[in-house]
């Protein structure tokens, strides 16, 4: 299905559609389905999609640049080496998405969920997740430099040998991840003693 550019597209369900190797650039879907849809290889350009659902969506190599996907679901979407770059994907939802591959460049994914994901070993460096639910998220090896982790829920989270220097954590209970050789910076050191009711000197 082949669709012309700068239209707005609301209330459509797309599920089961080929779009395999298509070009979109400043499309606009509201309520949309593309449920089980055939992405992969797609270039998505400044798109927005706002409360769409991507369920079981196959977005292998899919590429996405300055798109926001906002209240959208990636519940079962396939990922495999798809690239977001300076993305929006405010209050969107990720768990049970294929994700070890996934590759986040810049941009915001605060509020949203990665509940159980893996992203072991991604260059998150920079990324805003203020707010989200990282709780059980595999990032093992991960670089967090600079990140915003405020108010993370990460319980259960694997941080083994991730570097969060540089990283903002206020209101993120950093002893409820799993740490080990985790890489921090000073203030973090003195954030995280206070919260174990320590003292550095």
């Amino acid at each position: 299905m082949e669709q012309k550019q700068s239209i707005c597209f609301s209330g459509q369900d797309f599920s089961g559609e080929n779009f395999s190797g298509e070009s979109w650039q400043g499309k606009s879907y509201r309520n949309c389905r593309f449920d089980g849809c055939d992405l992969q290889e797609c270039l998505m350009e400044n798109c927005l999609f706002e409360s769409c659902s991507f369920r079981f969506a196959q977005m292998g190599a899919l590429e996405a640049a300055g798109c926001a996907f906002l209240n959208c679901i990636f519940e079962n979407a396939q990922l495999f080496s798809a690239r977001f770059c300076s993305c929006k994907c405010t209050g969107s939802f990720f768990s049970g998405a294929e994700t070890d591959t996934f590759i986040l460049s810049g941009g915001s994914y605060a509020y949203t969920s990665f509940f159980g994901c893996s992203l072991r070993k991604s260059s998150l460096s920079g990324i805003s997740f203020e707010g989200s639910d990282l709780r059980e998220c595999d990032l093992t090896g991960a670089d967090l430099r600079e990140c915003g982790l405020q108010h993370l829920l990460i319980a259960g989270a694997k941080l083994k040998g991730a570097d969060l220097r540089g990283a903002a954590i206020e209101g993120t209970d950093l002893k409820a991840a799993v740490l080990d050789n985790t890489r921090i910076d000073v203030a973090q050191a003195i954030a995280l003693a206070a919260s174990l009711h320590c003292r550095v000197e």
